[in-house]
């Protein structure tokens, strides 16, 4: 079954020829994924490259940024799960596209912690972390879902592992 909001490949879905690198190299949509999730991976891991450099800089006290990155790991072991179930009748590439923009959202937010300072840069830094948390909640489980759908039966395994280079290459 073709992920919903994800084109189905340019292949017959009954086939059941083992399919190789070279048909994965042709399938263009399929590639698209990977190359967009390749940006969404490298927004994903941000936030522990952001957060302890801007709290670094004087936006926050020292002992935030543990405590900001560890609410976020329990935060997405809890809530992922959760959030799959709520979104299961939205469109995958709607629910990714909810991750991009709540991204953003917390990119604006790192913006507005630069012209604010004490108690306001902690609390746009604590809200700004939890729409960040949002997104990565989406993203991770409904990307992987896109692409196993996306891909041939025969060959599922071997598109998930090239969907996985998205985060190597990240």
């Amino acid at each position: 079954r073709a992920a919903v909001g994800v084109r189905a490949p340019h292949r017959a879905a009954s086939t059941a020829e083992p399919v190789g690198y070279r048909e994965l190299l042709r399938d263009r949509p399929y590639l698209g994924l990977v190359a967009l999730n390749t940006v969404y991976a490298m927004t994903s891991m941000m936030l522990a490259l952001a957060l302890p450099t801007i709290v670094l800089a004087g936006a926050g006290p020292a002992w935030l940024t543990s405590v900001l990155l560890a609410a976020n790991a329990l935060l997405i072991a809890a809530l992922s799960a959760p959030v799959v179930r709520r979104l299961s009748g939205v469109r995958r590439t709607r629910s990714i596209a909810a991750a991009a923009a709540l991204w953003v959202l917390w990119c604006g937010m790192l913006a507005l912690v630069g012209v604010s300072g004490g108690t306001t840069a902690t609390v746009v830094l604590v809200v700004g972390t939890l729409l960040f948390t949002a997104a990565e909640a989406i993203h991770a489980p409904i990307s992987t879902a896109a692409a196993a759908g996306a891909a041939p039966a025969a060959a599922r395994g071997r598109y998930l592992a090239a969907f996985q280079y998205s985060f190597a290459v990240a």
